[in-house]
């Protein structure tokens, strides 16, 4: 138990080390921002990967393998060249950010339709590889269905959010306080769980969760949210941000019982054992992909109503 709580914690202190570096370094130089875009794209491509090993018994399933590839990949794959030309055309310079009035300026309004448009270009290549396969039965439709759509919600949308947060006006400062929010809630809920927790929170889908460590963490996760507020943007720092990441952190804890949905679906532990104590890409982040589309919605609504 100690050598995997330390394990655990020493993994977990040098991705942080990492992540924090890479997403203050373009504070000194914008061009050190493909530091941190380059560390999302790997995240977000991984961890759909995972899924999809688990998923199809290691890609031996091969029909399957390629179904799930078309969805997922093909609007990530796309997002991802979206991005880059966002940094190639210059419309992601804080100079120009800073200017809400400027026509070329790269908004969450136009973030939030790129990552929605890849939500349904995902959904339409599932509906062709779960309909138009002769080979599938009803209820293995009816399965992969299921957890395609809830793997487009995880993967496009919050892999999506996650990709253009660094590219907004303040958009690196408020990832980083997605980061914190998120991270509190899923230390606090971990120990208090551990030290109080007696009744189970799903004990069918996720055993190991507790009540009383899941309101532990929506506790502490909300009121780092607050505290830390002053990292956020002048502009996002007039809203209730109490109230945004109380939604921020049972957004995250939702995440993290899907992906726990997921992996019970094909009887696995972990999604993968690339960071040790903590398993797979996808059981790092999957409550930083479920939050980020509220955090992007946020910004959008702070740039149409308030920040103007």
């Amino acid at each position: 138990m100690f050598k995997s709580l330390q394990k655990r914690a020493v993994t977990g202190i040098v991705l942080a080390l990492v992540f924090v570096a890479l997403l203050v370094l373009p504070a000194y130089s914008y061009s050190l921002i493909w530091g941190i875009v380059l560390l999302l794209t790997f995240a977000v491509f991984a961890a759909p990967l995972e899924f999809v090993r688990f998923s199809t018994d290691g890609y031996t399933q091969r029909a399957k393998a390629s179904g799930y590839f078309l969805a997922l990949f093909v609007p990530l794959v796309a997002l991802f060249l979206y991005a880059l030309y966002l940094l190639n055309s210059g419309r992601t310079d804080p100079i120009l950010l800073s200017l809400a009035d400027s026509i070329s300026v790269f908004s969450p309004v136009e973030a939030a339709l790129v990552v929605l448009s890849s939500l349904l270009t995902g959904f339409l290549l599932t509906s062709l590889y779960c309909f138009l396969v002769p080979s599938l039965s009803l209820d293995l439709v009816s399965r992969q269905l299921g957890e395609l759509l809830l793997a487009l919600m995880l993967f496009l949308l919050g892999g999506g959010a996650l990709l253009f947060l660094p590219l907004l006006y303040g958009g690196t400062a408020a990832l980083g306080w997605l980061v914190l929010v998120v991270a509190s809630n899923d230390t606090a809920a971990y120990f208090i769980g551990q030290r109080f927790g007696k009744t189970k929170l799903s004990e069918s889908i996720s055993p190991g969760k507790t009540r009383i460590g899941s309101l532990g963490g929506l506790l502490v996760g909300t009121l780092i949210g607050g505290l830390f507020s002053w990292l956020l943007p002048d502009y996002l720092r007039v809203s209730p941000v109490l109230l945004v990441a109380f939604v921020v952190v049972l957004i995250a804890q939702l995440g993290d019982l899907s992906k726990s949905f997921l992996k019970r679906m094909h009887q696995v532990k972990d999604s993968g054992a690339l960071l040790p104590g903590h398993g797979g890409v996808l059981d790092r982040i999957d409550g930083y992909l479920s939050s980020a589309p509220v955090l992007l919605l946020w910004l959008s609504f702070e740039y149409l109503f308030l920040a103007r």
